[in-house]
């Protein structure tokens, strides 16, 4: 098993991210110490979710984004070359959490399902959705050389964003949504995004003259901004419910 996973690992850690050329790694950098309260955010979101889900009887994580986050989680965590043991471990943290919110989705998914069709084939489209996530991560990583796989997380990252304001449009009475995730994650990843920011430049150098005449990093400022946009509107969506909520009550 073992030696399987080892013979994924992409061949070479191909210098697109130069952890291991250049000034080493300073986990103690202030963009660091930003982002490392992103990770734990992120962390907290996890456990508010998991939280949320088993009291509520249901996943609390639309459906795609649990199997993409998922797979990325295991890849990031066992497969792709990472020389940074602090992030390393995050990943691996991460993961566990990731296994009971897919468990929530196998165990509660089926019977949230609208559509008879989902709700009869839901087990083998969720293990079909789960395969073809990774896949199409470890194929994108390999062939973009994403090695420590930031693309990709942030590409996820914008998936759930997206998805999340329809999540709260299908279940109106906010069951499975949690309002504190929703804060979690908003911050978590803005403060991962300024991160990124001040990282990027000396882990992936780029030139230039070779990519966009705006930036060389403007597909990560695209990410970061849409997430950030996206996240806004649903946090935005769950305190205008909870405000009515309150409005009924005393109304009542």
């Amino acid at each position: 098993m073992i030696g399987t996973i080892a013979s994924l690992v992409p061949v070479g850690t191909f210098p697109v991210y130069q952890l291991d050329q250049g000034e080493p790694f300073n986990l103690l950098a202030p963009y660091n110490l930003i982002g490392a309260i992103g990770y734990a955010l992120w962390l907290v979101a996890y456990i508010l979710v998991i939280r949320k889900g088993f009291k509520d009887k249901t996943y609390a994580i639309p459906l795609l984004p649990i199997c993409l986050n998922f797979t990325w989680e295991f890849m990031d965590s066992w497969i792709l070359p990472d020389p940074v043991f602090f992030w390393k471990w995050v990943d691996r943290a991460w993961f566990l959490l990731d296994v009971a919110i897919l468990y929530q989705l196998f165990r509660y998914g089926r019977k949230e399902q609208k559509i008879p069709e989902i709700q009869r084939w839901f087990y083998p489209l969720v293990i079909v959705t789960l395969l073809l996530a990774f896949w199409g991560q470890y194929t994108f990583v390999t062939t973009f050389h994403d090695t420590l796989g930031f693309i990709a997380a942030f590409a996820i990252n914008l998936v759930m964003s997206i998805i999340f304001p329809f999540f709260y449009f299908a279940r109106r009475d906010l069951h499975g949504l949690s309002w504190g995730a929703a804060w979690c994650k908003l911050i978590g990843t803005g403060l991962a995004s300024i991160q990124c920011i001040f990282l990027f430049p000396k882990i992936h150098p780029l030139s230039p003259v070779a990519y966009s005449p705006l930036s060389p990093y403007s597909f990560f400022y695209f990410l970061f901004i849409a997430i950030f946009i996206f996240d806004c509107i649903y946090v935005g969506l769950l305190w205008r419910a909870r405000k009515q909520r309150v409005v009924a009550a005393d109304r009542a």
